[in-house]
């Protein structure tokens, strides 16, 4: 085919397809690329169709197919489709995407023995997506999103060894919801989850997304790992995402709610050369904000050596 593109749920169980890979060359005469943002309800067009009945679909006669349905917004994409294949991606019953192909090479019509070859490579890819939704599910906080405490540790050895196999800087942000308790109480727990998935969104709207790596730490505390980043670095990182925090209104059920946080920094090698002392300055860091009125952050230096902690 000119141009392959695989469709995924936008969730598990959901009635909507994203295309998450398109793929294909681009030659003269060959099928547009369409938009990679589309998404198709159950239903609607070939996709949608194999969606919702779980079997495969080969159009022939491109567009004029009445089951053909045009989601990309460029004007003369649908005009290129001469022919289509759609086949779905399952776990044992369960569709979970789709694998298109469009344009069979030299012109000629899909068969159904493209139609077997594409199933067995769609068998493999379907196990593949899985093993790696499981994956993400076990180190993926249910609630905020973000890593899990297990997965923040493992990755920060990993990246402190990068930092000193290649001798550069990697920073960590330790921070809390100021006077969570206290919010909590006062507003309830849904209402502390809703600030925590919130604030989640925001840590992610800050950071790299790529190259930095958010956790939940527990309860209200939070850590970002920040490769190749010193100390000055993550401040700036640091104070960016506590204004954020503080401009942010939280919606509550009778009106908007405002928190801030507090952030600990703690830098590879400049603070520590061991993970667990690390952590353990960011944390004295952190608790350094709590001594200054809260809504601060600080990055760790000798002197809280001789202060008392928690």
């Amino acid at each position: 085919a000119e141009r392959c593109s695989i469709m995924l749920q936008t969730g598990m169980g959901t009635d909507e397809l994203e295309t998450k890979i398109v793929f294909g060359a681009e030659e003269p005469g060959a099928a547009s690329t369409p938009q990679t943002s589309i998404r198709i309800k159950s239903g609607e067009g070939v996709a949608g169709t194999v969606l919702k009945t779980g079997n495969s679909i080969i159009v022939n006669d491109g567009h004029k197919d009445p089951l053909f349905k045009s989601f990309d917004n460029t004007a003369d994409f649908e005009k290129t489709i001469k022919n289509l294949i759609s086949v779905p991606l399952k776990i044992k019953d369960r569709v979970t995407g789709v694998i298109n192909g469009v344009n069979k090479q030299n012109d000629e019509p899909f068969t159904e023995e493209d139609q077997r070859l594409l199933e067995a490579l769609a068998q493999q890819a379907a196990m593949a997506v899985e093993h790696a939704r499981l994956y993400e599910l076990a180190i993926t906080d249910g609630l905020t999103k973000l890593f899990i405490h297990r997965y923040f540790q493992g990755r920060l050895e990993e990246e402190m060894v990068r930092a000193r196999r290649y001798h550069t800087a990697c920073s960590l942000i330790l921070f809390d919801i100021d006077h969570f308790k206290k919010f909590n109480d006062t507003y309830g727990h849904q209402q502390g989850d809703i600030v925590l998935i919130e604030v989640a969104k925001l840590v992610k709207q800050t950071i790299r997304e790529t190259v930095d790596i958010p956790a939940r730490y527990g309860g209200e505390e939070f850590t970002i790992i920040l490769p190749e980043t010193d100390a000055k670095g993550a401040h700036l990182v640091a104070e960016r995402l506590r204004k954020t925090i503080e401009a942010h209104e939280f919606q509550g059920q009778e009106q908007a709610l405002k928190v801030t946080v507090s952030l600990g920094i703690a830098t590879f090698p400049d603070h520590a050369s061991v993970k667990s002392v690390l952590i353990k300055k960011a944390d004295m860091a952190l608790y350094e904000c709590k001594g200054r009125g809260r809504n601060c952050s600080f990055i760790y230096d000798d002197s809280l050596a001789d202060k008392p902690q928690p």
